[in-house]
């Protein structure tokens, strides 16, 4: 799990079942014999480090984000904006409501990566955790770990720590996979319309092939056996957990079929929402356009994946698009500030539906030890 989620999965997730993204150092540091214990100052220290970097490198990101953001909007003109985004806003409900079906399919990724275990988990148990991790998405820095680290903590308690952890995992791989499948249309729409040197032009190629190439790696890593046989030489347990990881990550394939259709489905919604925002601000629509929108909204998702929200960097993006959405700056701004505006109302989720969707945890055995 990164440094960036490590807070939130603290404050959020730990009235539902612990933090699952932690099981193994967990049961690492529960379990480890003595004699190992003299490389743990060390670790402790390097952990201490790193969150001290990240403790002043958040706030720096956020504050230069917001800076750029400010800067773009005094280039488009505050009175164009308001009323570009003003025009737009009735658009809006129907793009949230296809925000609803694009959660929906995550949560179904979620799902079929979980193997056997999924039949302990309720759906509503799962929809919950994933309208959660939503909204921990569209705010924290590293926003899509930090979401598949609550969910999986919200879920451990009934599909077990271990195969919560895989599926937490496996999410963010088959993402990155479905991601980089995503960004070969866009990326030859994008040299139809503004050419292979055009900025936006090679930076998809460059983001479709290295998500395609780091997704197939996570997943490879995940189902070595070499890290399940060095983890048991370590401590029985830890090696006892991660068998259980990878039982739950060796169920599906190297590259999980399902999964993948179920976060391509969501991407493809992602597309129609964007052709929806472009056309709500005047762009003449396109469907070559449609999907270099797509394009600009997840270049900027990976260049901005330390900026919460990617304030800033989205708007970037899309100014730098705009040649290539044919389409003035104010209004390649506005589909990014409209954006916004979506994972906005998804925040209240995050705030207050644990506490007015109440789930009664499982009794009896936890799920890992019950099968």
């Amino acid at each position: 799990m990164d440094q960036g989620s490590e807070g939130i999965l603290s404050t959020m997730a730990e009235g539902h079942g612990g933090p699952a993204l932690a099981y193994t150092r967990q049961e690492r540091t529960s379990s480890a014999p003595p004699a190992s214990s003299k490389g743990k100052p060390s670790s402790r220290f390097g952990a201490a480090a790193r969150q001290r970097w990240m403790k002043w490198l958040r706030p720096i990101f956020a504050v230069v984000g917001i800076l750029a953001l400010v800067l773009l909007v005094r280039d488009a003109g505050i009175t164009v904006l308001r009323d570009i985004l003003t025009a737009a806003a009735p658009w809006l409900p129907l793009v949230v409501a296809i925000e609803f079906a694009r959660v929906g399919t995550d949560a179904l990724a979620t799902y079929w990566s979980l193997g056997d275990r999924a039949r302990h988990l309720p759906a509503a148990v799962l929809m919950r955790a994933q309208l959660v991790a939503t909204a921990v998405s569209g705010i924290a820095p590293a926003g899509r770990a930090a979401g598949e680290a609550v969910k999986a903590a919200m879920i451990a308690p009934w599909a077990g720590s271990p195969a919560a952890t895989a599926s937490a995992a496996t999410a963010q791989a088959v993402t990155l996979i479905a991601a980089g499948i995503i960004s070969i249309p866009c990326a030859v729409a994008s040299w139809q319309i503004a050419g292979p040197r055009a900025t936006i032009t090679i930076a998809l190629i460059i983001h479709s092939v290295a998500l395609l190439v780091i997704g197939t790696l996570m997943r490879y890593g995940m189902r070595a056996r070499r890290v399940c046989a060095l983890l048991a030489r370590m401590s029985r347990r830890s090696g006892d957990a991660t068998a259980a990881f990878q039982a739950t990550v060796r169920s599906n394939h190297l590259l999980p079929g399902l999964p993948i259709a179920a976060q391509l489905v969501g991407r493809a919604l992602q597309i129609v929402q964007y052709a929806i925002l472009a056309y709500a601000v005047g762009v003449p629509l396109t469907f070559p356009r449609a999907l270099v929108a797509q394009g600009m909204n997840m270049v900027g998702l990976a260049v901005g994946v330390l900026v919460p929200g990617q304030v800033g960097v989205s708007e970037g993006t899309f100014a730098l698009g705009a040649d290539a959405l044919g389409t003035s700056l104010a209004k390649a701004i506005s589909i990014a500030l409209l954006a916004h505006v979506i994972q906005v109302a998804f925040i209240p989720f995050g705030a207050f539906l644990p506490l007015i969707w109440k789930v009664r945890p499982p009794t009896g055995e936890p799920a890992e030890q019950a099968s």
